[in-house]
């Protein structure tokens, strides 16, 4: 049994994923109506974007302490205890802070693009619950299409389980494609106009 807001697969305004989006909600009252909208502020940039821009620049300069360092800061904030060393930092590192901490906030395709990974993280076939559950933490990990993690409690009063939370992992009824980035996205195009204004500038590949 679950509550009116889901999660049920394919019902329209009722969760499909069994996660809903908290982050840059206004708790304001009336927030969002139309005629109204928001008191808060658009965000563009965020501290914490800066830090991860910082850490990926140094981690690529080899200044691996100086990104732990960068990280650390962003970590701290979320409330996470353990610090990281230089010897954490990875590339797969880099790519999983950057992920968890800037989650819904647009900035996935252009990381995948800048990192030339795109094409590996979205090449088109379907996801797997073996996919999903395989190489987590992985850079390059495919992730073609969104799946659902659905929370139960167990009511049972007097089994062990009793309280207890059984999680499913579901692929919505909704999901019906799946994510495809061919390598010519990686470009650009370069209009006309501007490449007859200099014959030096040539087409983009795929143009």
């Amino acid at each position: 049994m679950v509550g009116a807001d889901g999660p049920v697969s394919g019902l329209e305004y009722r969760t499909q994923s069994g996660f809903y989006i908290r982050k840059y909600l206004d708790p304001t009252v009336g927030s969002g109506r139309r005629g109204r909208g928001s008191d808060i502020a658009f965000i563009r940039y965020r501290y914490a974007e800066l830090l991860l821009n910082a850490a990926e620049a140094a981690f690529e300069l080899g200044q691996t302490g100086d990104a732990a360092d960068y990280m650390n800061l962003v970590r701290a904030r979320a409330g996470l205890t353990v610090s990281l060393t230089a010897g954490d930092i990875t590339f797969d590192r880099i790519v999983h802070e950057r992920r968890v901490e800037l989650a819904f906030e647009g900035h996935k395709l252009f990381d995948l693009k800048r990192w030339r990974i795109a094409h590996v993280v979205w090449d088109g076939s379907s996801t797997s619950l073996s996919d999903l559950v395989s190489n987590i933490g992985a850079a390059k990990q495919k992730s073609t299409q969104p799946w659902g993690l659905w929370p139960y409690k167990v009511y049972n009063p007097g089994d062990p389980s009793n309280g207890k939370w059984v999680f499913r992992e579901t692929l919505p009824a909704g999901v019906t494609g799946s994510n495809r980035f061919q390598f010519g996205n990686y470009y650009s195009l370069i209009r006309e106009d501007v490449r007859a204004a200099n014959p030096l500038i040539v087409r983009q590949p795929n143009q």
